[in-house]
Formats: structure tokens, C-alpha cells, sequence
């Protein structure tokens, strides 16, 4: 699980369940309990020594490693930061209260440290849209530095976490024919039952998997095609308008 913590502590109320852990931040001894937090980013216990990391199950196209640390960075307000790899580790940093706060910390050779700079590199090529908090995000990543060396490789990183634009109505959003489908079901079922559908409705209906549903859901609110609200059942929106989707087959 990605070291993420704040170097401030939190009080947990109750809130979203999560999965908790608690390690050291060598990352050498943890071990988890079940708990329920407001505050979608990890709690931070500096004094102790320890510090809480968290994951999530989701079905579906798996979240990367850069988008999990961008929402951390957006649970405390921040909509950039920078990684840098100094001293045998990979550490990300964000303005918080004004402070520049270190966000995320990695073992320079471990496996999420990898991941995070190659998702890095990917996202400098290509910017990654995202869903963050029900909204649709652009993830734009620059690279600051490249280490000259026997394999020169970028070695700090600026992130920069941009909303997405909102769609004009008046043209017609790109879409697969399958992906069409589901919008027009999504559509029509809402006209008739007069309240959006269940994952479940759409199941029945397309007779697939729950995986499989659940990532076209978050393919249509990725591409800005629905939105929803996150913790709350019944809650897609269509974005498109009626007149450009198909007859529903």
C-alpha cells in the first residue's frame, strides 16, 4: 500500500469506511484495522512514529498510484505537488496552510516508488483523466529534472491537478456504439422510473458482469458522458443531450 501521511494529526470521526493500516515509515511493520474516516486522505501520528495508510477495493480499471496521490493531495486543498527523489527515496511535497508538506514518502527501490515514476512519465507524455470526488479531473505533469548518469532518467516531477471541461451541450460527445447503449438506457430508465438507475438495473438489463458494469460507469464519468455523487446510491446524471444519443437496441 502507497506510504501516503500527513505530517499533521486528524481526529477520525465517523465517515467513508476504509480499509486502515498502520506502519512504520521505513514501511517495515504494519498492520490493519477496520475504522471509519470523514477525511478521504491518511491520518499522520508523526509523535508516535507511525503513520496510517489506506486502500480501497474497486472493481473495474485499477486507480493508479498517481491518481490515488493526487486525491490525498486534494483532500487537503492542494491542486499541485511535486516529487522529488533525494537521499534513497521518493517523496512527494504540497502546499498546505501555506506550509510546502510532505505528502507521500517511498523507499526509493520499492515497488510503489517504481510505479509512481513510471505512471509519472507516462502522464508527461499524456495527460490522464481522471474522477477525484464524483468530478472529472486532468492530471498535466512536467518534468523539472533529469539525473545525467549511467541511465539518465527524470528524478522530479511537477503535478498539476486541473479540472476538466465542461462539455458543450450543442455538439455531439464522442462514444462507442456500446457505449451509446448504455447512456440510452440510462436515459430512458430514468424517464420512466423517474429516478436514475441501479448498477444492478443495468446488469439485468445488459446481462454482464458487475465488474464489467461498474467499469463502463466509470469509463462514461471519466469521459464526461455522466457524473455522479459519490456515497450515494441512484446518483447518475446524463451529460449528454437526448437528441444525440441512439435508439436503444
Amino acid at each position: 500500500m502507497p506510504g501516503f501521511y500527513h505530517e499533521k494529526c486528524w481526529r477520525l470521526k465517523v465517515g467513508q469506511a476504509v480499509r486502515l493500516s498502520i506502519g512504520t515509515r521505513g514501511g517495515s511493520v504494519h498492520r490493519g484495522c477496520g475504522v471509519q474516516r470523514s477525511r478521504p486522505g491518511p491520518v499522520a501520528a508523526p509523535a508516535c512514529g507511525f503513520y496510517f495508510r489506506y486502500s480501497e477495493k474497486r472493481m473495474g480499471k485499477p486507480v493508479t498510484l498517481l491518481e490515488q496521490l493526487c486525491g490525498h493531495a486534494m483532500s487537503f486543498g492542494a491542486q499541485s505537488f511535486e516529487t522529488e527523489r533525494t537521499d534513497g527515496r521518493q517523496r512527494a511535497f504540497a502546499q498546505i496552510d501555506g506550509a510546502r508538506t510532505r505528502i507521500a514518502n517511498f523507499e526509493d527501490s520499492g515497488t510503489d516508488a517504481r510505479e509512481l515514476r513510471a505512471n509519472l512519465c507516462a502522464a508527461a507524455q499524456k495527460p490522464v483523466r481522471t474522477v477525484i470526488g464524483g468530478k472529472v479531473y486532468i492530471l498535466h505533469v512536467r518534468i523539472l529534472r533529469v539525473h545525467i548518469g549511467e541511465s539518465p532518467c527524470a528524478d522530479r516531477f511537477d503535478v498539476t491537478i486541473d479540472p476538466a471541461p465542461k462539455p458543450d451541450p450543442t455538439v455531439a460527445p464522442p462514444f462507442t456504439a456500446r457505449q451509446g447503449q448504455y447512456l440510452a438506457f440510462i436515459y430512458n430508465y430514468t424517464k420512466i422510473h423517474q429516478c436514475p438507475p441501479a448498477e444492478s438495473d443495468l446488469e439485468r438489463y445488459f446481462r454482464v458482469s458487475p465488474p464489467a458494469i461498474h467499469d463502463m460507469i466509470k469509463t462514461l464519468e471519466r469521459n464526461g458522458l455522466i457524473e455522479r455523487t459519490p456515497g450515494k446510491a441512484r446518483s447518475i446524471r446524463l451529460l449528454v443531450q437526448p437528441k444525440h444519443l441512439p435508439r436503444l437496441g
